[in-house]
C-alpha cells in the first residue's frame, strides 16, 4: 500500500475532474480524497462510480463552501503520510515520485511543488513573503539557489503553487482555513506556517504539471466573483491584521511575462525592498503597480475582456 494520496475539490468542473482522474497512473497513489463542493449530479455520479485502480473518497460538502473549506476537510480526514494537493484542472505528470523524494531527503520541508505547462508557456508562480510594517509583500528574493538534491533539483520558495506534495504533519500543524470561499486561501496558507510553524516548501523544476484553466459562464461567474474576493481579502487582512498585500516579482521562471513592460519601466527596483524599509511614496506606488499589474495578468489570463 502507497503511503501517498491524491486530494482535490470540485465545484462544477466535472469533466476536468474526470480528466484529472484519468491521468493518474502508476502504483504511488492508491486514495483520491475529492471535496465535492457543487452538485453531485448523474454526471458527476458517473466519475465517481467508475472503476479506477485507486480508492475514491468523496466528501459531500455544502454548496460552494469554498476550496480552503475543503482542504480543510480533507486535510482533517486523511490517513496517509503525504498528500499531493492539486486542482482539478491539472493532468499529474508520471514523475511525481521526485516530490516525495525531496520530502524524505528534508526533514524540516512540510510541501514540495511543481510547476504548470499552460498555454504552451511554463509558469511557476512561487515566491517568497516579506512583512512590512501593516503589509505582506509577495516577491522573489535577489538570487534564488537551486540545491541539487542527488540528481533532483529543489529551489525554496515561502509560497508554491497548487500543485504540491505536502506531510501530513505538517498539514496538521496548520492547515487551509475554511472560511475562505475563494481567493486569499492559499496565501493564508503559507502566511500561517510563515508566522507559527518551522516547515520549509520548495519546488522541483522537473515536475511539470498540464494545467487546463477556466471555466463555463457559470463557474466564472462563481470563481472571479468580485464580493466573494473582496470578502476573502477583508477576512485575510483583519486576521492577520494587514493593511494591504503588495505583489512584487512572483513569476520565477516563466516562459511568458504579461507583466515584462512594466518591469522595463524601472519600476522593479521599487519592488526589491527586502533590503530597505520602503518610504509612505514607495508603498503607494507599489500599491498602484499591484492593481496594474494584476489588471495586465488578468486582461492576459482572459479573466476580464
Amino acid at each position: 500500500m502507497s503511503s501517498v494520496a491524491l486530494g482535490t475539490t470540485v465545484f462544477k468542473r466535472t469533466k476536468k475532474l474526470a480528466n484529472l482522474l484519468e491521468s493518474i497512473e502508476g502504483e504511488m497513489i492508491d486514495k483520491v480524497y475529492i471535496g465535492d463542493v457543487g452538485e453531485i449530479d448523474e454526471d458527476r455520479k458517473k466519475v465517481y462510480n467508475k472503476e479506477y485502480p485507486f480508492e475514491i473518497k468523496v466528501l459531500d460538502l455544502p454548496h460552494d463552501s469554498g476550496l480552503g473549506h475543503s482542504r480543510n476537510r480533507i486535510s482533517s480526514v486523511l490517513k496517509e503520510e503525504y498528500i499531493l494537493i492539486v486542482d482539478n484542472d491539472v493532468e499529474l505528470p508520471n514523475n511525481i515520485n521526485k516530490l516525495k523524494y525531496l520530502l524524505d531527503e528534508h526533514p524540516n520541508m512540510g510541501g514540495v511543488g511543481g510547476i504548470l505547462i499552460e498555454d504552451d508557456n511554463i509558469r511557476s508562480g512561487c515566491y517568497d513573503l516579506f512583512e512590512n510594517g501593516d503589509y505582506i509583500i509577495k516577491n522573489i528574493k535577489d538570487t534564488k539557489e537551486i540545491e541539487r538534491v542527488g540528481k533532483t533539483p529543489l529551489v525554496k520558495f515561502d509560497m508554491i503553487q497548487n500543485v504540491a506534495m505536502y506531510k501530513k504533519e505538517c498539514l496538521e500543524d496548520h492547515t487551509w482555513d475554511s472560511k475562505y470561499v475563494i481567493s486569499k486561501e492559499h496565501l493564508d496558507f503559507f502566511v500561517g506556517h510563515m508566522k507559527n510553524t518551522h516547515w520549509e516548501f520548495g519546488v522541483c523544476p522537473e515536475v511539470l504539471f498540464w494545467h487546463y484553466p477556466g471555466g463555463d459562464d457559470d463557474y466564472n461567474s462563481h470563481r472571479r466573483s468580485e464580493n466573494k474576493m473582496k470578502e476573502s481579502e477583508r477576512y485575510f487582512l483583519n486576521k492577520w491584521g494587514y493593511k494591504g498585500v503588495i505583489r512584487g516579482s512572483v513569476l520565477w521562471m516563466d516562459s511568458y511575462d504579461p507583466n515584462e513592460s512594466l518591469f522595463k519601466l524601472g519600476l522593479n527596483s521599487l519592488l526589491q525592498i527586502n533590503s530597505k524599509t520602503p518610504s509612505p511614496i514607495q508603498i503607494r506606488v507599489l500599491i498602484l503597480v499591484t492593481k496594474l499589474k494584476t489588471i495586465i495578468y488578468n486582461k492576459y489570463r482572459g479573466l476580464i475582456k
